[in-house]
């Protein structure tokens, strides 16, 4: 091998590396940056018997913003939707939380009041705790603390990330994003570049989550059915190639778009 060829082949090598290396940044971001909150990690046992267990109907109003913050509630079963609304009654979901997760925790701390809407987005069971049975618990419990906290951050975490995605990118970008994040969360990995995404979703929710209309994203996916990057079975999506998707998280439009555009 020549010095030439050899000097090709190191460049060649440290390139392939570092475009690995970018790519699994990118996906522990994305892994950590979900606003589906489902199955968390956390008990809440000695809460759970203090509180009230409540079975909601898909649809029905848990608390709305700037409501006095009275009580925090556990998720059981079920999905929740919180969201913030704008005086024109535009709604701007920040994230759906699923089993574990708690509700109205972040409004005890300040000006006693809910900073975010919750609706059911599915029929679910919750339980209710007072605000000061939930602080009194909460303050003699270092793991409860930490759950606490841990939990605040993530929701933190994901309005940082709503304000850039909203800022910086577009509603086709923010929609192969979701799917990357719902991969990494909610997916089975069937091998290395294909992974099935077990939890189902409506286009209005993602549309919700994104930012964008439901019309709009309907339109997105389809691109992506269409370039085989995702496929679909019943209410469940496939990512079919996950190297693809990752390409397209990084461009503002799909891939399509510009062919149609050649073709008129």
């Amino acid at each position: 091998m020549t010095s030439a060829s050899l000097l090709i082949n190191v460049i060649f090598y440290f390139i392939q590396k570092e475009a690995k290396m970018k790519t699994k940044t990118l996906i522990t971001e994305y892994d950590s940056l979900s606003p589906w909150l489902d199955e968390l990690p956390f008990q809440w046992t000695t809460l759970e018997k203090e509180g009230q267990l409540i079975e909601l109907k898909k649809g029905e109003v848990i608390f709305h913003s700037h409501q006095p913050s009275e009580s925090v509630y556990i998720v059981k079963a079920g999905r929740i939707r919180l969201f913030s609304v704008s005086e024109l009654g535009d709604e701007k979901a920040i994230a759906i939380m699923g089993r574990n997760g708690l509700l109205g925790e972040c409004s005890l701390f300040q000006e006693k009041t809910y900073s975010t809407n919750a609706v059911t987005a599915s029929p679910s069971q919750l339980i209710k705790l007072t605000a000061a049975t939930f602080m009194k618990e909460v303050l003699h419990d270092p793991t409860y603390c930490l759950q606490v906290w841990e939990m605040m951050s993530v929701k933190i975490r994901l309005l940082s990330f709503h304000t850039t995605q909203l800022a910086f990118r577009s509603s086709f970008q923010r929609t192969t994003d979701m799917f990357l994040q719902l991969g990494l969360t909610y997916g089975d990995k069937l091998d290395a570049n294909r992974i099935h995404i077990t939890i189902p979703f409506t286009h209005q929710e993602m549309a919700n989550l994104v930012g964008a209309t439901r019309v709009t994203i309907a339109n997105h996916i389809r691109s992506l059915l269409e370039l085989g990057v995702i496929s679909k079975s019943g209410k469940e999506y496939t990512i079919q190639d996950l190297s693809k998707l990752l390409q397209h998280v990084n461009h503002p439009r799909s891939f399509l778009d510009y062919k149609r555009e050649e073709e008129k």
